[in-house]
């Protein structure tokens, strides 16, 4: 953060500030021939608070130089900055110089278009100029067109020429939406840490960034949120040219003190100056989450906020300003979005998710603080509304990854130890695949990451599609485009290998989306299923009409339906889909394919409804013994016979020491341990944890349930992944797994969080005595009878206790 600099052993001059570039005169100090530049470079842990430092308190401190150094030879009065603002024809060219103009000096003011033409040039006397270009390019998404400006100074001294590029685009908020160049845009982003897998914030080139921008282009993102950092000049410039929108913000600090506030001011003046002719920034931010400030307790940090947001807007009003990049219990003061951060772990936190989206479509009171309640008249002119974090993990897969580091782990392997309980440090992770028994689940750790990946795409599959059904929504940013160090919730790695659901992920953010949904996505063959539809369109232009097909391939089942046309930012109820699930011969993952063509017969969108089938069971013919009277009703209503006879499995929600002791004498039990307390003795080996309140519920370092196919193929669909169709069964309790390597084979279903971290057991069967005793924290016994999933499940848990042993 601090500099100083000396040239051939002569000070030459000092800086304060480790995100900006500054320049010194060196010329006292420079001489023929070879020169030594000496740059001492200071972070003092003791004023790290105060400084802006970032997430380097999440991935790690880091010091030195970060951005090339260079030396140029000048003019004695030369140009520092050109500044262009533009309308609808003309552009304003503004010129800062290191001395003010002299008698005869003039400047000429060059515009160029993007094929390098002449389109506009004047000569003055003044450091500013208006010039008209009838008819501009707008810099738009897929044409983004740079012109360059170009300010020439002749003077006595000698002449100097600056150049930069800029575009003509007008950015702006109209109705609740934003908007580009008069059409509303639908802001789909995702968060960038900006970190890279070798020079951790030095972008290794140009081309490098372009390379990533395109992929980000091709996952349908339009706005990169590059986080609480101000990044290297060369990410603007390739954003420009890529045609992407850039949300940027300013790093944060840890306590907000006077000399921070200054520094804070400092950093946005300073960023706003350099990255002035961006077409691509369309968005600031001045804190992220309240972070370095007491916002909630302290009303004077919420005086300085508002007062940021004032003074920031007035430096630089061609773009919105956000104060706060909110969530709970922070709050929003003064602001040009009114945005919001959400994270749910799904399925686990589904009901979560879909509570919280819901409250915030209706514009509650929590958006803004007690005391600053926006006084913004009709909806009309609020602003827009968006969830500008939410995301779920997906590991990487190791191969490639560890291929980009000649196949060793990476040092950044070691970080994260720290983090929450542990569940995120990466090292050691192909180890506790197979120590963990996960082998016998997915085979190797490239399978496995190809399906935790694909859950991570279920999970913002679904919470898209949950947001695209309210239309007040303006937009999402997903957390977040690359993995970071042990953070795994990027789209595409640390590497920039993109996860295996690029190609579906733009389906998902494409402007027009017909979004199913069911009240559930498990059913019995021979039901009849009804999906409802709607049809999300948040492109700029209205969509036309057309019809959308769907189909089922392995069954033959196909039809299709008209669809009226749709107004942008709407969310129109299509005709349901009706049909009758297939008869299978054993549970079945399927999936409903939805193509949306428009008018003239292209192709406008796609997506997909993934459901489970599951073969109706006969009248089970077990006889099985109760001791809960509720459950016991519950499973004659099914079917079920119960008995006294003292050789049948029991099925019991409460372990006591009768069922131990029927245990020891060579008893079978079903333990439906859904209930933390539901063990009323000692078991070894057995112990109940519940969920809530612990790291276990709804991680961020999202949790990943799997189930052994071996064990229960017959009874559950798919290949060892509990996905979102089988929602129903997410359990509130878990059981530990002290001892789990030893008694692995025991464990039949479990989960873990992070980098395979924290593993617990959701199934598990244990020797006690002479008996058998199945556990399980799966909720079924509400759902027998009910649900296909939890009743087919809870039959083969039972027929598995009558197999000899």
């Amino acid at each position: 953060y601090f500099a100083t600099v000396w040239v051939n052993d002569q000070p030459v001059g000092a800086h304060q500030g480790g995100s900006l570039p500054f320049e010194l005169d060196v010329t006292a100090a420079a001489r023929p021939g070879s020169n030594t530049i000496t740059i001492y470079v200071s972070d003092p842990p003791e004023l790290f608070r105060e400084l802006p430092h970032g997430k380097q308190s999440w991935y790690g401190p880091l010091s030195g130089l970060w951005q090339s150094v260079r030396v140029e030879c000048r003019a004695p009065r030369h140009l520092l900055a050109v500044r262009v603002n533009t309308n609808e024809a003309t552009a304003k060219l503004q010129v800062d110089l290191n001395e003010p103009l002299q008698p005869g000096d003039t400047l000429t003011y060059t515009l160029l278009d993007a094929n390098g033409q002449v389109c506009a040039e004047t000569q003055s006397t003044q450091t500013q100029a208006v010039l008209e270009v009838p008819n501009p390019a707008r810099w738009e998404l897929d044409a983004p067109t740079l012109y360059t400006a170009r300010v020439t100074l002749h003077s006595q001294a000698g002449s100097d020429e600056l150049s930069d590029t800029f575009g003509f685009r007008v950015f702006e908020t109209r109705g609740g939406y934003m908007v580009l160049n008069d059409r509303p845009l639908y802001l789909v982003g995702a968060l960038d840490q900006d970190y890279y897998p070798d020079l951790i914030t030095t972008p290794p080139s140009q081309d490098f960034i372009e390379a990533e921008f395109r992929k980000a282009k091709a996952l349908g993102l339009n706005c990169l949120r590059v986080h609480i950092k101000i990044a290297d000049p060369r990410y603007y410039y390739a954003a420009d040219r890529v045609g992407l929108l850039i949300w940027t913000e300013i790093p944060n600090w840890g306590d907000l003190t006077a000399a921070t506030a200054l520094r804070a001011r400092e950093l946005l003046t300073g960023s706003i100056q350099r990255d002035w002719n961006h077409p691509s920034i369309v968005i600031r931010t001045i804190l992220n989450e309240s972070w370095g400030t007491e916002l909630n307790t302290n009303p004077e940090h919420a005086l300085w906020l508002a007062e940021m947001y004032a003074w920031t807007k007035a430096q630089d009003p061609a773009r919105l300003v956000v104060d706060n990049s909110a969530c709970a219990p922070g709050f929003h003061v003064r602001s040009d979005l009114d945005d919001f951060h959400f994270y749910a772990a799904l399925p686990d936190g589904q009901a979560r998710w879909d509570k919280s989206i819901e409250a915030l479509a209706g514009r509650p009171k929590w958006l803004y603080g007690p005391a600053h309640q926006p006084a913004h008249g009709p909806g009309d002119h609020r602003p827009p509304l968006l969830v500008s974090e939410f995301g779920n993990w997906g590991l990487p897969d190791l191969k490639p990854l560890l291929d980009h580091y000649g196949g060793e782990e990476p040092w950044w392997f070691d970080t994260g130890h720290d983090w929450e309980s542990g569940e995120v440090y990466p090292r050691g992770a192909a180890r506790r695949f197979r120590s963990l028994g996960l082998d016998k689940v997915f085979g190797d750790f490239s399978d496995f990451a190809e399906a935790a990946q694909w859950g991570e795409y279920e999970a913002l599959k679904y919470a898209i599609e949950s947001m695209r059904l309210y239309p007040i929504y303006a937009g999402y940013v997903i957390t977040e485009f690359t993995d970071v160090h042990w953070e795994s919730n990027g789209l595409l790695d640390m590497a920039r290998n993109p996860k295996v659901f690029a190609g579906a992920l733009a389906d998902i953010n494409g402007p027009s989306l017909v979004i199913p949904r069911t009240e559930r996505a498990v059913h019995w063959s021979g039901d009849t299923v009804t999906v409802g539809l709607t049809l999300s369109h948040v492109g700029g232009e209205a969509f036309g009409g057309g019809r959308v097909a769907w189909e089922m391939h392995a069954f033959g089942l196909r039809g299709e339906s008209a669809v009226p046309g749709a107004a942008p930012m709407t969310a129109t109820a299509l005709t349901p889909i009706t049909f009758t699930a297939p008869i299978v011969s054993g549970p079945r993952r399927l999936s409903l394919r939805l193509t949306l063509f428009d008018a003239a017969g292209r192709v406008a969108g796609r997506n997909h409804y993934d459901f489970s089938v599951f073969p109706r069971l006969q009248s089970p013919t077990i006889a099985i013994a109760c001791d809960d009277p509720s459950l016991a009703q519950a499973l004659h209503l099914y079917g079920y016979h119960t008995t006294d006879d003292r050789y049948a499995v029991l099925v019991t929600k409460r372990l006591t020491d009768a069922t131990r002791a029927f245990l020891q004498t060579g008893g079978r039990v079903l333990f439906l341990a859904e209930q933390p307390d539901a063990l009323r003795t000692d078991i070894q080996r057995l112990s109940l944890h519940p969920r809530q309140g612990s790291a276990w519920e709804d991680s961020n370092a999202t949790n990943f349930a799997w189930f052994r196919p071996d064990r229960l193929g017959n009874y559950l669909p798919g290949t060892g992944r509990f996905d979102m169709p089988l929602a129903s069964l997410t359990p509130k309790t878990v059981m530990g797994t002290r001892g789990y390597r030893e008694f692995q084979n025991e464990i039949w279903a479990g989960l873990f969080l992070g980098w395979l971290r924290k593993p617990a057991a959701l199934i598990q069967q244990l020797p006690v005595g002479r008996g058998l005793l199945l556990t399980t924290t799966l909720p079924l016994g509400a759902q027998v009878g009910v649900d296909p999933a939890a009743t087919t499940l809870f039959h083969g848990l039972v027929e598995s206790l009558t197999q000899p042993a």
